[in-house]
């Protein structure tokens, strides 16, 4: 087992940046991982309480661009993406830079609701009042061959499944498309059959299940090709911010009435219903469940329980906006104030130190 160089988040508050050698010797370091496979997963311990990690937080006076994050993504080269009130923002560990996006009729708004990253290596970004696009690295893409891609659609989520197959929940339209193909299907069409108006969020659930989440117009799921209602109407008149599956095939909802939990047969569970509008859910790779609430911080489901973790416990601000949890296994916390990381004690890491300065290698994913 290798174990994966970290650095201290502690330097990036103060805003120390590394010399050209250090960058080299970075970036260095970051290819041998990749060749050294396989790699010792870093996940957050479950059995750890969420008090119990580094906790590191950044805003405007430590240089990110923008204080509103609405969305996280990492695409396969380790770079992390945040999509903000000022347009695409990547982070390499060390420095936030901004992506500035081209004069486009499909790009005038600048405020990125939504990331996906993509098998191909790029990313895909809805836009508040916009369309869509893709980003390769290099250049950006508008979805100009996808007949229900409209303008002024305002794209509230954005997902790429396993199969390359993008999915597009917006105000105007919900849908799905292949890229640089014909294969399109529209879920806002009433010639169709389909109907799923008001678009709002996305899921990737256990048997190919698609959940699609609405503004008051219902909870729909796609299966084996037939598209359906969620049974619980109390549910369907909400405001369906985020949907989220676990290992055990429970769904978990978040609405502006709070956040609910049903079994895999779709039979509510008690789980003390917290009635804080949520809106974002994290399922990690140990099955903990975190929320994120408009006001009420960030919470965290475990062992049946719910905790809390607020502005007076470190959390940058208590309006959360996005979850993201990358590829070592440490969570993004995304807000309408600021960014948190919540990971790993870094007297628990392997450190790599060249000239009393840290370094945090994003590998690949």
């Amino acid at each position: 087992e290798t174990a994966v160089p970290f650095l201290s988040h502690s330097h990036l508050r103060a805003g120390v940046k590394p010399s050209g050698q250090l960058c080299r010797s970075f970036l260095t370091v970051t290819a041998l991982l990749c060749l050294l496979g396989p790699v010792r997963s870093l996940a957050l311990d479950p059995a750890k309480n969420v008090y119990q990690y580094n906790c590191q937080s950044w805003t405007r006076r430590e240089d990110l661009p923008a204080n509103s994050i609405n969305a996280i993504t990492q695409t396969k080269d380790g770079y992390l993406w945040f999509g903000t009130s000022k347009g695409l923002v990547r982070f390499d560990g060390l420095e936030f830079k901004e992506i500035g996006m081209p004069d486009h009729v499909q790009f005038r708004s600048r405020v990125i609701s939504s990331l996906a990253s993509s098998k191909a290596g790029g990313l895909w970004f809805g836009i508040n009042a916009g369309s869509l696009g893709y980003y390769d690295g290099q250049n950006f893409f508008p979805a100009t061959n996808v007949s229900w891609v409209q303008r002024g659609m305002d794209v509230r989520s954005i997902r790429e499944d396993s199969n390359a197959v993008v999915w597009v929940a917006a105000q105007a339209v919900t849908g799905r498309f292949v890229k640089g193909t014909t294969n399109e299907i529209s879920f806002s069409s009433r010639e169709s059959g389909n109907e799923v108006s008001d678009g709002m969020s996305l899921c990737f659930g256990s048997g190919g299940r698609v959940w699609m989440g609405t503004v008051r117009q219902g909870l729909y799921y796609l299966h084996d090709g037939k598209l359906n209602l969620f049974p619980d109407d109390s549910v369907n008149q909400s405001i369906i911010f985020a949907v989220a599956e676990d290992s055990a095939g429970q769904i978990w909802i978040g609405t502006d009435g709070g956040l609910r939990c049903y079994d895999a047969s779709f039979r509510r569970k008690e789980i003390g219903d917290p009635h804080f509008e949520v809106r974002s859910l994290l399922v990690d790779r140990h099955g903990v469940v975190w929320v994120g609430t408009s006001g009420n911080g960030l919470m965290c489901y475990k062992n049946g329980k719910l905790t809390t973790f607020k502005k007076n416990g470190g959390l940058v601000n208590d309006f959360v906006t996005a979850l993201f949890e990358d590829c070592e296994g440490s969570l993004w916390i995304g807000t309408s104030d600021g960014l948190s990381y919540h990971g790993f004690e870094v007297s628990n890491l392997f450190q790599l130190r060249r000239s009393d300065r840290w370094v945090v290698p994003f590998r690949e994913c």
